[in-house]
C-alpha cells in the first residue's frame, strides 16, 4: 500500500516541516491540507518553488472542503484539478459538510451524480475522487448515511476515503465491517485515533479498533492510499511524525 501523511499547519513554519519530515521518512506523499496550498492561490508553479524537491510528495492528493451546495461543486472544481494535475497529485479528498437541509428535490441521487461528474473530470487527467465520510451532521456521517449516499456514486468515478475517527464519531462500531460492506469503493484510509471523550489523539492512544482496519487492510492486500490523518492538539510537527511512524513500524505497516 501506499504510506502518506497529512496534518494541518497550525504554525508558520508547519508546512515546510511536513513536507520535510516525510521525504526524511521516506513516505510516498503528502495529502496537503487547505493550509498548505490555498496562500499559493492554487498555483501549481508557485507550490513547486515552495517547496522544492520535495514537491513531489504532492503525489499522495489534496483535501478540498466544498460547501454546502453542492450544485456550485462544479464550479470551483476545476481550479482544484489543475492544481492537483500540475503538481502531480493522484487524488481530490472531497470533504463537504452538505446536511439534509441542503438537499433539493433530488436527494443524495443529486449529490451522487455530481460527484460522478466530478470523478469523470478527474480521470481525464489520471486523478481520482474520493469523499470522505465526515460526522457533525453531515449526509456522509453514518452508515445508512453511506449506503444511502453510495447506493447512487459510481465506483469507475468516486471513491470512500473512510476516516477511522469520523466513522466512530459517526456511531460506525464495526469498522472492519463497514470496510469489507464498502470494499469496491474505498480507495484511502485516513488512520486516526480518538480519546474517551472524542478528541484526536495519537495512534494507538485511543479508543478507536484500528488493529481490525488494519487486519481488514491485510486480508485485503490493500494497494491504495494509507493516510495517517494526524490532527492531535498539542504536538509538535516532529513528534507527531515520530509517534505515527512508530505506531506503524510496530505493526509492520512500514520499515
Amino acid at each position: 500500500m501506499l504510506i502518506g501523511f497529512s496534518r494541518p499547519s497550525w504554525e508558520a513554519q508547519d508546512s515546510e516541516q511536513i513536507f520535510r519530515l516525510a521525504q526524511e521518512y521516506g513516505l510516498d506523499g503528502v495529502q496537503v491540507k487547505p493550509q498548505q496550498y490555498d496562500s499559493l492561490h492554487l498555483d501549481p508553479d508557485r507550490f513547486k518553488q515552495v517547496y522544492g524537491d520535495r514537491a513531489y510528495l504532492a503525489r499522495g492528493g489534496i483535501i478540498v472542503y466544498l460547501g454546502p451546495n453542492y450544485r456550485q461543486w462544479e464550479e470551483s472544481f476545476p481550479a482544484f484539478l489543475s492544481f492537483v494535475h500540475g503538481v502531480g497529485g493522484e487524488q481530490i479528498c472531497v470533504c463537504a459538510n452538505v446536511r439534509e437541509s441542503d438537499l433539493d428535490g433530488d436527494g443524495v441521487r443529486g449529490v451522487a451524480d455530481v460527484l460522478n461528474e466530478l470523478g469523470r473530470q478527474a480521470k481525464d487527467v489520471g486523478a481520482t475522487v474520493s469523499l470522505h465520510n465526515h460526522s457533525d451532521g453531515a449526509i456522509f456521517e453514518t452508515i445508512d448515511d453511506i449506503e444511502r449516499l453510495f447506493a447512487h456514486v459510481d465506483p469507475t468515478y468516486c471513491g470512500l476515503t473512510f476516516d477511522t475517527a469520523h466513522a466512530v464519531k459517526g456511531g460506525i462500531a464495526d469498522l472492519a465491517g463497514a470496510l469489507e460492506r464498502y470494499r469496491s469503493f474505498v480507495n484511502n484510509i485516513h488512520l486516526k485515533d480518538l480519546t474517551p471523550d472524542g478528541a484526536f489523539c495519537p495512534l494507538g492512544t485511543g479508543t478507536v479498533d484500528l488493529q481490525s482496519v488494519i487486519a481488514k487492510l491485510r486480508e485485503w492486500d490493500y494497494r491504495e492510499w494509507l493516510i495517517v490523518d494526524e490532527e492531535t492538539k498539542g504536538l509538535t510537527v516532529r513528534e507527531a511524525f515520530d509517534r505515527s511512524i512508530g505506531y506503524l513500524k510496530s505493526n509492520g505497516l512500514f520499515s
